[in-house]
């Protein structure tokens, strides 16, 4: 499809001047707008079901313990990102 026909569609979006269907939550993206959801938080390469951009959030089954796509706080104890600064980690709870 013509990257116009592409612009106007709610369920694609412009790969390499070819159209293609957004992808489903955890899938791995590089851009919100490969994403059925609208999400690919930068730090996690995943669709997500949230924009999970809050410290001590996380959108991969790695950093989170629950399924990759679903936006939930980083395990207690970690700081996988490095957002909480040296000698602190995320408390499991969004908080550093």
């Amino acid at each position: 499809a013509e990257y116009d026909d592409c612009a106007e569609a709610v369920d694609a979006y412009c790969a390499s001047g070819t159209c293609v269907d957004q992808k489903a939550n955890g899938t791995d993206c590089d851009e919100h707008t490969e994403c059925v959801s609208g999400f690919c938080p930068s730090d996690d390469g995943v669709c997500c079901n949230a924009s999970c951009a809050a410290a001590c959030e996380a959108c991969v089954t790695a950093k989170t313990g629950i399924a990759d796509g679903l936006c939930d706080f980083i395990t207690s104890a970690t700081d996988p990102d490095g957002e909480c600064g040296t000698g602190n980690v995320c408390n499991g709870s969004g908080i550093c």
